[in-house]
Parts: structure tokens; C-alpha cells; sequence
């Protein structure tokens, strides 16, 4: 979440999957201190955690508003998190998972139910390749013509003007990064 100042109100704007604030989910602003007030509530963990004061110092609050109240209301992104913490072929996965194992594990779970997609990630899948609502096996299935593998796929970066849906999508930490660049 980032706190900001839009004129006397300070304001906390955080894309949430979940909910424990009466504004609901996805990308939402709510003032501070009702923001305080629900977490405490729903006993949620806050840490302050400010930045250095040479970033500050350049933050525009008015450029950071103008963004984030432009995304206030888009759904969370979960067609864009994995590409939040796999950015390499190979260099990054927890111990005991690679993308070896992800792309059957998904391609089991959406056989149990082909409308849920693990995470919305297979939108995701779908936006790098530039197709439209492949499965995951019809995804494997084209990557070796695209002289691709799945690890290759799951490294690609998300890039801020790819649409979901016709929308922008942010997971909660993709959200504060895209309003410090635009602020």
C-alpha cells in the first residue's frame, strides 16, 4: 500500500485480492484513518515502512493521484503475478517447485474446472503470446513452434501496457511500483 496526500486527506491506495476494507477489492483508495481502523479489526500485520528522504523529497503527490485514481476499481491482477517474482528461465524458483512441474499442475487444475484458470495466470500466458483464450495445453502444445519452452514463457516480463480484458491489471506490490514511477 503507499499513503498519500490528496489535498488535507491522506489516503491509503493498495490493490487487495482479499478484502477486510468496506471498499472491497482490487484497486481501491480509503481514507486513512478508516483504513487503520478496519486493519486493526481484521488483525492485520502493518508495518510503516518510509521511503529515504532523497526519494520523498522528488515524490509529486499530485502525479501519484492522478495515476492511481485512474486505476481506482480495476479487479486485482492475477493474470500478472508470477511475473512478479519469475523473471528468469531458471534462476528464481523456490526449491522444490520449476516450471517443469507448473505447467502440468495448472493444466490438471483446469481440467477440474476450465472456466478458473490457477490464478488468472493463463490470461497472462495468453497476453505474451499475443492469443486469445488458449488453454494450457494448447499453449504447450504451440510453444515449440515459437521455438519457446514453458520456462522461456513464464520469464517473460510484464510490461505496464498490456491489457487484460481491455484493463490494466496490478497485484498488490506491481500497483506501488507503477505509482512511485509515476509519481
Amino acid at each position: 500500500a503507499v499513503l498519500n496526500w490528496e489535498g488535507d486527506v491522506l489516503y491509503v491506495v493498495e490493490s487487495l485480492a482479499a478484502s477486510y476494507h468496506a471498499n472491497g477489492v482490487g484497486v481501491i483508495k480509503t481514507e486513512w484513518n478508516q483504513w487503520l481502523d478496519e486493519c486493526y479489526a481484521a488483525g492485520c500485520m502493518v508495518a510503516w515502512l518510509p521511503i529515504k528522504s532523497e526519494f520523498a523529497s522528488v515524490y509529486d503527490n499530485v502525479a501519484a493521484a492522478d495515476f492511481y485514481n485512474s486505476k481506482i476499481g480495476l479487479p486485482y491482477g492475477w493474470e500478472t503475478t508470477h511475473s512478479s517474482w519469475i523473471d528468469t528461465v531458471d534462476g528464481n524458483w523456490p526449491p522444490i517447485l520449476n516450471s517443469y512441474v507448473v505447467a502440468p499442475v495448472f493444466a490438471i487444475l483446469e481440467r477440474f474446472d476450465a472456466t478458473v484458470h490457477p490464478w488468472d495466470v493463463v490470461k497472462g500466458f495468453n497476453v505474451r503470446l499475443n492469443t486469445t483464450d488458449l488453454t494450457i495445453v494448447e499453449i504447450a502444445e504451440l510453444l515449440p513452434s515459437l521455438n519457446m519452452t514453458f520456462a522461456d514463457l513464464l520469464a517473460i516480463p510484464e510490461q505496464d501496457e498490456w491489457l487484460y480484458d481491455g484493463e490494466s491489471r496490478y497485484f498488490c506490490s506491481g500497483l506501488i511500483a507503477n505509482i512511485w514511477e509515476h509519481a
